[in-house]
């Protein structure tokens, strides 16, 4: 059992690493897309999962099951908040000034937050 954990340890943080790769890592960067994809899809699970094999592996004395899965989920958390930090503003985009060339009788039907 203690090989299944240091495997799912280990595999969660390759896993968590692949967020980090930048596309312009010819030729892994494009070839990893889906991985990719899915990685950041799966993050917060990715986290969730992270911590509860790290407390385990930490309960249980196996530091080769809790240092990889808690890297693991420092890494995801990381990729949490960098994307939860993201401020949105469409002033980038369109300018300053852009909320007054909406027009009144449409203002009315857009979303207010």
């Amino acid at each position: 059992m203690t090989g299944l954990g240091i495997a799912a340890a280990f595999v969660l943080l390759l896993w968590c690493a692949l967020l980090y790769v930048p596309f312009r890592w010819r030729p892994a960067g494009t070839y990893l897309f889906m991985e990719k994809v899915a990685a950041a899809g799966y993050v917060p699970f990715i986290a969730a999962l992270g911590m509860a094999l790290a407390a385990v592996g930490a309960v249980f004395g196996s530091w080769w099951i809790a240092v990889p899965a808690g890297a693991a989920a420092v890494g995801a958390l990381v990729v949490i908040v960098r994307v939860g930090a993201v401020r949105v503003d469409l002033s980038g985009a369109l300018g300053t000034g852009w909320e007054g060339r909406i027009p009144a009788d449409r203002r009315v039907r857009m979303v207010r937050r």
